[in-house]
């Protein structure tokens, strides 16, 4: 026969169960409670592509307008630069290195030294720009005649220069000027010049020197090397035939003493 509990301790039973079932649910393993899954199983309306694409809408920055450039930001080109290569032909003992001496260092030697070739080199402030002279000297010898055809092959502006006490020297210049023109044209900025105007022992006639340069229209200037009277105005007239806007101030007796400071600079380059 089956047993049979009293019934007190049947209702003590029954009682303790009901108290456990209502006071402390059952917990699944699987069953989650966090927000996570409250979220996960929220309903699908909440889900919806208008949701999401607003949702991802929030989370992506707004970008960062550009920045304006400044000026300190902006690239800025270098000054334009103005060279010539200025090429000094004549007869021997001309004073053709007695001009350059005078021009670039308001110097005189009066002992003469023969010259092969060299260079010297000059930078001038033009507006803003530089304007560099690469005068290039040469001897009257001519030993090399490869040599002088390379140089005025190289050069875009000449000065050539005869003494007004030799006849010889000025029939030189008529060579060198045609040697000059079939090489170069005859548009090509060239200078011819008369030095040693403090001699008094002139032997080639200035109106009729002068007659001839203006006939090929090219510049004609006579000047002094030992003096300085008009060295200047020879290279002022050979930019004019270049057609440049310069300034090649301060004057001879104060190019030496305001070297720094009016931004000149002159070297001599050895070859």
């Amino acid at each position: 026969m089956p047993t049979t509990l009293p019934v007190r301790q049947t209702e003590r039973r029954t009682a303790m169960y009901r108290k456990n079932t209502t006071t402390r649910p059952r917990t699944w393993p699987n069953e989650r409670t966090s927000s996570v899954a409250t979220a996960a199983h929220a309903p699908s309306e909440s889900l919806s592509p208008s949701t999401i694409a607003s949702s991802r809408l929030k989370a992506i920055p707004s970008p960062t307008p550009p920045r304006a450039r400044t000026a300190a930001s902006t690239p800025t080109k270098a000054p334009a630069k103005l060279g010539y290569k200025i090429l000094m032909l004549g007869s021997a003992k001309v004073g053709k290195t007695s001009i350059i001496q005078r021009f670039l260092y308001d110097s005189f030697c009066p002992k003469y030294r023969r010259t092969i070739e060299e260079l010297h080199r000059a930078d001038f402030p033009i507006g803003g720009t530089s304007l560099t002279l690469d005068i290039m000297d040469t001897g009257g010898s001519y030993e090399f005649p490869a040599m002088k055809t390379l140089n005025i092959a190289s050069s875009n502006a000449f000065i050539l220069v005869y003494s007004i006490e030799d006849e010889s020297s000025f029939d030189e210049i008529l060579v060198l000027r045609n040697q000059v023109v079939q090489s170069k044209g005859e548009a090509i900025p060239l200078v011819v010049v008369g030095n040693k105007t403090d001699l008094d022992s002139r032997t080639v006639d200035e109106r009729r020197a002068e007659k001839i340069v203006t006939k090929w229209k090219h510049g004609y200037v006579e000047c002094s090397a030992q003096t300085g009277d008009r060295v200047v105005d020879v290279f002022k007239e050979l930019l004019n035939q270049a057609k440049v806007t310069y300034s090649l101030s301060p004057a001879l007796r104060k190019r030496r003493q305001s070297l720094p400071g009016n931004g000149f600079t002159s070297s001599k380059i050895q070859r």
